[in-house]
């Protein structure tokens, strides 16, 4: 490694003569001691300051709210007894405040302290000022300005609590007794300030004197400081030394490669993060070619570069961020980015480059696309249930129109046992109705264009309507369906999301049923809808609850006809549900079987 770059030597450090370090030591010493003394009175004067401000809040908050009470008394507007409420309450907090010092609560002392409106950075000082220096004579006389202003303060509230106990045409009485109180409390504030502004003084005048002492003092063991070259030379030493570790520490701990090479492509200099990117050992690569970092394939043109650069000054590339490939020890090509930029030292070319890994970037950008891709192919899917799901319905709803013509008697006379089988026709094919509307259903979902009709409606009729639907399958698997509902149910909401829901739970307790009666339950709990169905087969097992409002899975409860279905049924009822409002959940009777539950609110 060139020398211009190696580490530098540690010269010795020139030391100061006997005399003078004590004159040193001498000087720290007072300078310390100057030091406390400043800080102190500055901190003073600050704290002296924010008192002066609190007094000018404390007085614009007692004026206004002396205004607002005089107003109150003549108008009778709540709206300016709440402004004078609201504007006393700093005079109030200042008290509070005062008089939690008093008792040493320094904690409550500095909330009053805010909520008197004074500056956050103000209250330490405050505080601090008043615990030292409250019993000083000047101080003493402000805090006796004080504690009389809050007694007159007192008297204005307490005018104002009965004013407001008396009858309006009462209240102008008392106006003259609050102008009153507010003519004493002028002077007061006066006084207060003016205490406060001597003190001041007084304190900046002691801190001038303080510095005039202390600066003939520095004068005097300046002029008996020795070897102020050496210690000029010590200073700049140390400075070049604090600049050479600077650049160390963030040359070597820095995450990207750095590396710097002359105009001959010989690497100089390069950092721990440069030989871990590129897999070679520490300290390896100074003096090497710089192509042992390039493929083959780049090292002609670079090389050719760097030398019509170094000729000429032009540049073809944008050296603020260069994507290009590095190669590895092992062989292999890394994607890189290499800012660079040009200097000299000491009369040499230099050029140094940081170099970033793209590598994650990279695969970054790989699963951005393959997630757009995804998104596309769930999209066309979409697309596809969505049109799937209308050509279906079109000849399906045909085939029930017309089996519900024949089963009518409309057609011509059929007996009995024709009725019953073209019901079990109408029963699949609602079936086979509702599976498509939940494909349907499924496919807005996912596209995010499901949105409510809302409209008066009966769920007593609805209930009525959907088991009557239901009813030749609940008849073909040998169960009762039953309707629990008042007369007439009146409510708000999107009829055919709600038949979907209903036809979905009743036509999931029917699969899993064994034996008795579906039941279907609706009434009102105060504003609230409650729908329920019930069956009375072995129930779903615990293991499996917490699947049954997943999308495709279709529950093995021991029934028969349990996993028929989609899987689709319950999960669609449950983001319908909380589309409108509602939400939908599962209990397990103590005597067998499931009932499902949906509770909506009004929309």
């Amino acid at each position: 490694m060139s020398h211009v770059l190696a580490p530098p030597s540690t010269p010795s450090t020139p030391a100061l003569p006997r005399g003078a370090r004590r004159v040193a030591w001498l000087l720290m010493g007072m300078a310390m001691l100057l030091g406390v003394l400043a800080l102190l009175a500055v901190a003073a004067l600050s704290a002296a300051r924010a008192y002066v401000a609190g007094e000018g809040q404390w007085s614009r908050a007692q004026k206004t709210a002396t205004l607002a009470l005089v107003q109150y008394l003549q108008t009778g507007d709540e709206a300016q007894y709440r402004a004078f409420e609201r504007e006393l309450a700093v005079p109030l907090a200042d008290r509070r405040a005062r008089e939690a010092l008093d008792r040493g609560a320094a904690d409550d002392a500095r909330q009053a302290f805010l909520d008197g409106r004074n500056h956050p950075d103000d209250v330490a000082g405050m505080v601090g000022l008043y615990r030292c220096c409250h019993s000083l004579p000047l101080m003493a006389e402000s805090v006796a300005i004080w504690r009389e202003a809050d007694g007159l303060v007192a008297e204005l509230q307490a005018l104002a609590a009965d004013a407001r106990a008396r009858p309006p045409d009462t209240r102008a009485a008392l106006l003259p007794h609050v102008l009153a109180l507010d003519a004493r409390l002028t002077p007061l504030e006066q006084r207060f300030s003016a205490s406060l502004g001597l003190a001041s003084r007084l304190t900046a005048t002691a801190l001038v004197a303080a510095l005039v002492v202390s600066a003939l003092l520095f004068g005097l063991a300046a002029a008996r400081l020795v070897m102020r070259r050496a210690r000029e030379d010590l200073a700049a030493h140390q400075a070049v030394q604090r600049s050479e570790a600077l650049f160390r520490s963030v040359w070597e701990t820095s995450i990207d490669g750095a590396v710097i090479i002359d105009a001959g492509s010989t690497i100089r200099f390069a950092n721990p993060a440069l030989h871990a990117l590129l897999g070679h050992a520490p300290g390896s690569l100074a003096g090497q070619p710089v192509a042992v970092m390039q493929p083959e394939a780049l090292q002609g043109p670079h090389a050719a570069g760097l030398a019509r650069h170094v000729a000429t000054g032009e540049k073809r590339q944008d050296w603020r961020g260069v994507q290009t490939l590095a190669r590895h020890a092992d062989g292999r090509e890394l994607s890189v980015e290499i800012r660079f930029s040009r200097f000299e030292l000491d009369g040499e070319t230099l050029f140094v480059g940081f170099v970033h890994d793209l590598t994650e970037r990279r695969a970054a950008e790989r699963v951005a696309a393959e997630h757009r891709r995804l998104q596309e192919v769930d999209r066309a899917r979409s697309e596809f249930l969505a049109r799937m799901s209308h050509e279906l319905r079109t000849p399906l709803n045909a085939v029930l129109g017309f089996t519900d013509l024949v089963r009518s008697g409309h057609s011509g006379p059929v007996n009995p046992e024709q009725v019953r089988q073209l019901g079990f026709v109408s029963g699949a094919g609602r079936h086979l109705l509702a599976l498509i509307d939940d494909l349907l259903t499924l496919s807005r979902l996912d596209a995010g264009r499901l949105t409510l009709s809302v409209q008066p409606l009966d769920l007593a009729e609805l209930t009525t309507e959907v088991a009557a639907q239901l009813r030749p399958q609940a008849a073909a698997r040998g169960l009762g369906l039953t309707v629990s509902a008042p007369a007439t149910l009146p409510w708000h909401g999107d009829r055919q999301k709600l038949a979907q829901v209903l036809h979905n739970l009743v036509a999931h307790a029917l699969r899993g049923a064994t034996h008795g009666d579906v039941e279907i339950g609706a009434h009102l709990a105060g504003r609230s809808l409650v729908l329920a169905v019930r069956d009375h087969g072995p129930g779903v097992p615990e293991a499996q609850r917490a699947l049954l409002f997943q999308p495709f899975q279709p529950l093995d409860s021991g029934a028969a006809h349990a996993q028929e279905g989609t899987g689709l049924g319950l999960y669609l009822s449950s983001q319908l549900v909380a589309l409108m409002n509602g939400s939908l959940h599962h209990e397990a009777p103590e005597d067998g079987g499931s009932r499902f539950v949906v509770e909506l609110e009004p929309l």
